[in-house]
């Protein structure tokens, strides 16, 4: 947590940011928002912001291990956190070496940049929500459904920004498209559903 409020603190034009490059499907030539792209302090305190409130969510409603007899909380976190931030970095590089490999750069960065801007967006949502149910309630309420409903929102808000882009910027045709949003976005959704939910 400290890492990330000194990383916010570096980043003058948080909030900024946040908006501008949430916005990026809906700019025709995203002018307004180049001089936030590719920044890498944006971006890292995205994938720290993500990380440890989804980290700190699977720990406190113990998604995935309800049925744990003996369920260590902390262990828990000391090996999710590093899991989801590898993840997350493994899905950036892999992301990006697709649209290299198809000289796609811009697309990547449009991208990158606007995922990462409703990460920080959904980390917030979901930090404050968090806070409240479990030094409000003690984990004792229906915040969880609201959770639930805010992950289910993320998912679509960002896989219709994702498609707007691609289909403004991605100048190949939609087999390429197609694959991308079923290797990079939908696949790893469902997995992550079925590993934290189904299986809860």
């Amino acid at each position: 947590m400290v890492c990330l409020v000194f990383l916010y603190a570096l980043n003058r034009n948080w909030v900024t940011s946040m908006v501008q490059l949430a916005i990026l499907p809906f700019q025709r030539f995203a002018w307004q928002s180049e001089k936030f792209m590719t920044n890498n302090v944006f971006r890292l305190s995205s994938i720290l912001s993500l990380s440890i409130f989804a980290s700190v969510a699977i720990c406190s409603y113990q998604l995935g291990n309800s049925k744990l007899e003996n369920y260590d909380s902390i262990l828990t976190l000391l090996w999710i956190f590093p899991t989801v931030i590898l993840l997350s970095l493994v899905k950036f590089a892999l992301s990006y070496s697709y649209f290299s490999i198809h000289k796609e750069d811009k697309t990547a960065h449009l991208l990158i940049d606007f995922q990462y801007s409703l990460n920080q967006w959904f980390a917030l949502l979901l930090g404050i929500l968090l806070l409240v149910d479990v030094f409000y309630f003690r984990l004792h309420s229906n915040i969880y459904v609201a959770m639930l409903i805010v992950a289910g929102l993320y998912f679509l808000v960002r896989l219709f920004g994702t498609i707007l882009i691609l289909q403004n910027n991605f100048n190949y045709s939609i087999l390429p498209v197609f694959v991308y949003l079923c290797t990079f976005e939908i696949v790893p959704a469902l997995f992550t559903a079925k590993v934290l939910f189904v299986n809860s």
